[in-house]
Order: structure tokens, then sequence, then C-alpha cells
């Protein structure tokens, strides 16, 4: 039962890291982009937070796929 809660634990916590660098990058990316072509500076938090949810479930949907035996490896 321990085993299987860790996992779960385990599992959302990677894939929120895995969706926060990945929201981190586009907000970096578009920062700068703005910032040499000139533009006003903004960060458009819509498409970071959409960015985030995808990959958050996608990485929480892949783990789940791998099972608890993940953790044993």
């Amino acid at each position: 039962m321990l085993h299987k809660i860790k996992f779960y634990v385990i599992g959302c916590l990677a894939s929120v890291i895995i969706g926060a660098i990945m929201t981190g990058f586009n907000i970096l990316f578009g920062t700068i982009y703005r910032i040499i072509k000139g533009k006003e500076l903004h960060v458009n938090m819509t498409s970071a937070l959409i960015i985030f949810s995808i990959v958050s479930i996608i990485g929480f949907v892949s783990i789940l796929k791998k099972g608890p035996s993940i953790l044993e490896k």
C-alpha cells in the first residue's frame, strides 16, 4: 500500500517539475524573442498554463502506464 502511494506522489512531483521546466523555457524564449524584435514585454500566462497542464498530464499518464514497478529498477 505504501509502495503505491509513494509511486503516485513521485509521479505527480515528476510531472509537475517537467511541466514547470517547459513553462519556464516558454516564458524565457518568448521574452528573449520580444527583446530581440523590440516589442513590448509581457508574459502571456494563458499559453504558459496550457503548456504546463498538457505536459503535466502527459507526464503523469506516461508514469501511470509504466506502473509501480518503475520504482524497483
